[in-house]
């Protein structure tokens, strides 16, 4: 994780659970010099911390951004004609220190989503890898495939069969998700990959003409939450603050297996990010409004294309923008918020 002054050198790939912060990651490049510069924007204190993106260039070059999360980024390269296809690689985005993942095996055509994310019984407690897909063998048939991976591993190991995942998240101590189409299951892992459909519990799923839908799932004080997001038009284009059509938040009760609606957020303040080649949102985390300095009861979204910080009331349902980054008009591609 990152710490206060999110400066510290990561010695150790092990990571620890602690609460998480929301950071903006920023790629500009800087007038006169022609310097392109990472930007690590620390929204609770207001403050911006700078690194020279040439001094890690060439392990950027050709790489997408696939998930985030605990202070790490997940990069690929999963261009079968590039001279670096396959590699990919996690980043930690307060040291710019990179750790090699394995080789990308290409067994999945059609990835829904990315997670980083610790695996329940993990000894190590190392953050693990998981990428959500679907293979076609030669009659055109879809099968459901999962491929995790840890650093230090020679390859990925590739799960397949059961119901198609689009994404995973851990809570109490065990691996849930969302299954193809709009159905709430337990992932296991070990001692073998199985997919359990867990009764009663759909989750929701209906469409705004003109509108395109993304959903999200976080965890947040030891309980899921199901985001469901509808914007008109294309938020990477449209930068005003009619874009948020609707934005609905459900509570997943793991005890009770039982989906609820949610009213009031409370004194939480959720953050939403989209990665650039994810089917669906990739992620996100909540945090204390009132301890961070955050407003309760408020999403803050954003995009990889735009400079804003969105952020919606939960309450009136309004939406409020910042700009984000004080080079706005320097801004580039690739901005994502991490934990």
């Amino acid at each position: 994780m990152l710490n206060e002054d999110g400066a510290r050198e990561e010695t150790s790939t092990t990571t620890t659970t602690t609460v998480g912060r929301p950071w903006i990651v920023l790629s500009h490049e800087e007038k006169g010099g022609g310097r392109e510069v990472v930007t690590l924007v620390d929204l609770a204190k207001g403050v911006y911390y700078s690194r020279e993106k040439n001094s890690i260039e060439a392990r950027l070059r050709g790489k997408r951004v696939y998930a985030q999360g605990h202070g790490r980024v997940l990069l690929m390269n999963l261009d079968e004609a590039a001279a670096e296809a396959g590699d990919c690689v996690l980043l930690n985005v307060t040291s710019m220190v990179f750790h090699q993942l394995p080789p990308w095996q290409k067994r999945v055509n059609f990835i829904y989503r990315c997670s980083l994310l610790h695996l329940p019984d993990d000894a190590d407690s190392k953050l693990t890898v998981m990428v959500f897909g679907v293979d076609e063998d030669e009659e055109e048939n879809q099968h459901a495939v999962a491929m995790l991976c840890q650093v230090g591993d020679n390859e990925w190991t590739v799960c397949e069969g059961g119901v198609r995942v689009v994404g995973a998240i851990a809570c109490q101590g065990k691996l849930y998700g969302i299954g193809f189409p709009n159905r709430f299951v337990e992932i296991e892992v070990r001692p073998k990959y199985r997919v359990r459909r867990i009764p009663d519990v759909d989750v929701p799923s209906y469409y705004i003409k003109g509108c395109f839908t993304r959903n999200y799932l976080v965890e947040s004080c030891g309980e899921i939450l199901f985001f469901y997001l509808h914007v008109a038009g294309n938020l990477l284009k449209n930068r005003h603050v009619n874009v948020i059509v609707d934005l609905k938040a459900y509570r997943i009760d793991v005890e009770k297996m039982k989906l609820e609606a949610v009213d009031d957020l409370g004194d939480r303040a959720f953050f939403l990010s989209s990665s650039d080649k994810c089917f669906v949102g990739s992620g996100g985390f909540g945090c204390c409004a009132s301890k961070s300095g955050f407003e309760r009861n408020t999403i803050y979204l954003v995009n990889q294309s735009d400079s804003c910080l969105y952020a919606y009331d939960y309450g009136d349902e309004s939406v409020s923008i910042t700009l984000s980054c004080p080079a706005v008009e320097t801004c580039s591609m690739q901005r994502l918020v991490v934990s």
